[in-house]
């Protein structure tokens, strides 16, 4: 088990400045994305010393990788742009096993052309969800290849909008598929009020495939989602920590919002009952 953060929020630093930064901070993961000084910002320049150093780096410190961001709008309307972000996270998977974690993750995607990560109606229709599963059991079958899970995000904007069209997509795709679980991000506004009855029937459905959990909070301005810490917004945390203990949740926690690190990391510390 380990709790960590991004690495997009550490600016213009060696891998290695990164890793002891984290570390002192007192986080013992990270969600690595390559943002890093002196290596490749993308994994298509990539090659096995960068990767060397990168696992060195993290490993030293005793910073555990808990998966490689390779997020794109994989279902993007425009052929040309879907096809940069697949072959990002085909390029991702490639190198991650060497860069040393065992996984790569990606969205679900959106019609939205705009942005990915906003709304489009198209999103939640069947025909969006079967234009999707071929495109992430072949994602699948790559991250396979190379010993690896494919980590999907959900999101109540995108095609993978519930829990249940989650599973039905996990299922069709293959057994290699895993879920990177946020409840701001799977909590929506229609469920928002009851966010306790939300957490435990979206880890009824999902909770063995869960890859990675995420810590943030939202909360709903004219119908918009804000993300906030943990303790401003409707998320009920204390059924979220509470179903992770039920569930025995041993894999890596990640906080993604930047600011007050050593409140929110006793908070992860008491609600998964480490501290």
């Amino acid at each position: 088990m380990g709790i960590g953060v991004f690495s997009i929020f550490y600016h213009d630093l060696t891998p290695e400045a990164m890793a002891r930064q984290i570390k002192e901070q007192g986080f013992d993961a990270v969600q690595l994305y390559l943002n890093m000084s002196e290596v490749p910002g993308h994994p298509s320049e990539l090659d096995d010393a960068a990767c060397d150093r990168i696992k060195e780096a993290f490993a030293s410190e005793g910073v555990s990788i808990a998966t490689l961001g390779a997020f794109g709008n994989i279902a993007h309307p425009d052929p040309s742009r879907q096809k940069e972000a697949i072959d990002l996270v085909k390029q991702a998977c490639k190198w991650a096993a060497r860069i040393g974690t065992d996984s790569v993750s990606t969205m679900t995607g959106s019609y939205n052309a705009e942005d990915e990560w906003s709304d489009h109606e198209f999103n939640h229709t069947q025909e969006a969800l079967e234009r999707l599963i071929p495109v992430v059991k072949d994602l699948a079958q790559t991250a396979g290849e190379h010993g690896l899970k494919l980590c999907l995000e959900p999101y109540y904007h995108s095609i993978a909008d519930t829990a249940e069209r989650t599973r039905l997509l996990i299922e069709a795709s293959g057994s290699n598929v895993g879920v990177m679980y946020d409840p701001a991000a799977m909590v929506g506004p229609d469920r928002i009020r009851d966010s306790a009855q939300a957490l435990r029937d979206d880890f009824r459905i999902l909770f063995d495939s869960f890859l990675v959990a995420h810590v943030e909070d939202v909360a709903f301005i004219d119908g918009k989602p804000q993300f906030v810490l943990p303790g401003k917004g409707g998320i009920d945390w204390d059924e979220y920590y509470r179903l992770l203990r039920v569930y025995r949740w041993r894999g890596p926690t990640i906080i993604e919002i930047h600011e007050q690190l050593d409140t929110q990391l006793s908070q992860v510390k008491r609600g998964l009952g480490i501290a």
